[in-house]
Formats: structure tokens, sequence, C-alpha cells
């Protein structure tokens, strides 16, 4: 911006004395000696008009050249839309969040902006709006600059974690969604799933059930896109135990799942974890087995499971 407004003055500047000399240059009173003045003060009205024309015409075109140049500058950069973000109506929010994905996604998207980290608190808001609209274009700006940014964009995790984890409990699907595609990139390129998982501790417990439920999916989803070397495991086993006896069908029927997909990622390891785990009852923990077996007996343990075999998890 600064870079365009230079410019914009420059012409100016520089412009305005190049025109005027060129126009005294071509433009000099014929000599006529024996003119009379009245002749000669005509002629200069009319000179010094059509120079003053011409010197308002010079600085027109320099200011439309230097206004398009400022309009290419920023309009691919988040810096335009800063004056725009303190805005509390909800449609000239979604309409901004539009605006702002749309520069995003443009091949020439730029983000350089002086207050990233104004920009970045100021959408972080939107995560915990009540319009799912305005939270769904809050998280895919957030998923875009995460990808974008990488690892510089670690110090704002926390700012945008609360409510990231509260939208995995969303009653929209396309929420729920978008929530596990942002935690993923904050697990990689920003950190690490270890990372990620560490703070996510406490969604386990988690009052919403559909945060219970989707923490777990999340964690299928990063042992099949990571591999079971990104995570302790050892780690989240209590909590995943604990979900077995969860009052929520869905959470206890996800949490068999979950423990059952750990299984084909880490082998028997996990068997002999669970068989010393207190607080399981039996028939659950027989219909656990008896599903660990299908998975062996068809073939399905991964390379990594005969490769962690009897070790430490």
């Amino acid at each position: 911006m600064s870079f365009a407004l230079n410019l914009r003055w420059y012409y100016i500047i520089t412009g305005l004395p190049l025109a005027l000399d060129q126009f005294l240059q071509l433009n000099r009173p014929p000599k006529a000696p024996r003119a009379s003045p009245l002749y000669v003060n005509a002629f200069l009205d009319v000179k010094v008009s059509s120079l003053l024309i011409s010197c308002f015409l010079s600085v027109l075109c320099y200011w439309i050249v230097c206004d398009i140049v400022l309009e290419f500058t920023m309009a691919g950069s988040l810096q335009q839309f800063i004056p725009l973000l303190a805005t509390q109506d909800i449609k000239k929010r979604i309409q901004l969040g539009s605006d702002i994905l749309s520069c995003l996604r443009t091949p020439s998207g730029l983000l350089d902006c002086d207050e990233i980290g104004f920009f970045i608190d100021s959408v972080a808001s939107w995560l915990s709006n009540s319009n799912f609209k305005v939270a769904q274009n809050g998280i895919e700006i957030m998923t875009i600059l995460a990808e974008e940014m990488k690892e510089e964009f670690k110090p704002y995790i926390s700012t945008i974690f609360p409510a990231t984890v509260d939208r995995l409990g969303d009653s929209k699907d396309q929420v729920r969604l978008q929530a596990k595609s942002l935690m993923i990139k904050l697990m990689n390129p920003v950190s690490s799933p270890q990372y990620i998982f560490d703070k996510l501790n406490i969604a386990f417990g988690h009052k919403n059930f559909r945060v219970r439920e989707e923490v777990m999916v999340l964690l299928q989803q990063t042992l099949d896109l990571f591999g079971s070397t990104s995570l302790t495991i050892s780690r989240l086993m209590p909590s995943l135990v604990k979900l077995l006896a969860d009052p929520n069908s869905q959470v206890r029927d996800t949490a068999m799942t979950t423990l059952v997909h750990v299984y084909k990622h880490v082998g028997e390891r996990l068997r002999h974890d669970i068989s010393k785990r207190a607080g399981i009852p039996p028939p659950k923990m027989q219909l656990l087995f008896t599903k660990f077996d299908e998975v062996k007996t068809a073939g399905a343990l991964l390379p990594s499971a005969m490769e962690r075999s009897g070790k430490c998890f």
C-alpha cells in the first residue's frame, strides 16, 4: 500500500514540472514586435487557461494510474479486510468471510498483512459465533492460514483451540467436518499430532457427546494419515477405555470402533494393555477381543502392528 501511495506522489511531483516545461516549450507566443497590448493580453489569457487545463488533466491521469497500481497491490492482500473486521452485522460478516476466502483461494492471493495477529484474533471470534455460516467461514479461513503459514501459525493455536474443540460438537455435519480438517492442519504442517492430542485430552471428557465422539474419529484419521509412531497412544488409553462405558450409546460404539482401529495399527500390545486395565466389564472386554481376533484372522493388521508387537506404544 505504501509503495503505491509513494508511487502516486512521485508521479505527481515529477510529472507536473515536466508537463509545464513541455507546455512552455511548445506554446511560446509568436514574435510580434508590433502587436498591440490588447492582442498580447488576449493571447496570454488563452495560453494560461490552456496551461491550467493541461496541468489538471496531467494530474488526473497520474492519479488514475496510481489508483490502478494501488488497486492491484491491495486486491490480493488480507490487509484490505482489516478495516471491515469490526462489523457486528451478521450478513456483512458472512459476505466478508466469503470475500476473504475468495482472496485466499486465488493463485495470486497474498498473505502479506501488517496486522496478521489482529486479523487472526478478529476472525477467531467468528468460531464461537451462533450463526453457523459465520463460524464455518472462520474455520475455513483458519484452515487455509494454517496451511499457508505453517510453523508461523503455531503461536495462534491457543487462540483458536477452545472454539475449534467446541465446533467438533456442532449440530451441522459440515461444521464438524471442517473443524476436524482444521485440527489436521494444526498437526501438520503447523505442529505435530502429539502436540495437538496433548491439548485434546480434555475433549475426551467434554460435556457435549458429539465432541467426545468426534475426537475419537479424529484419532482414527490421525493414525491413518500420520501412522501410529506419530502418537504415544498409551497416553490416550485411559480416556478411550473410559468411553466404553459412556452414557451415550453413539460414544460407546465409537469407542469400540476406535480401539479396534488402534489395534490394526499397534497389534497385540493393545490387547495386553487392555487386559491389565480395571473397570472394563468382562462381557465388553470379550466382545472387544473377539473383534481383535476378526481383524487378525482377516489379515487386516498393518505392517506397523507387526513391527510394534511386544513394544511400548
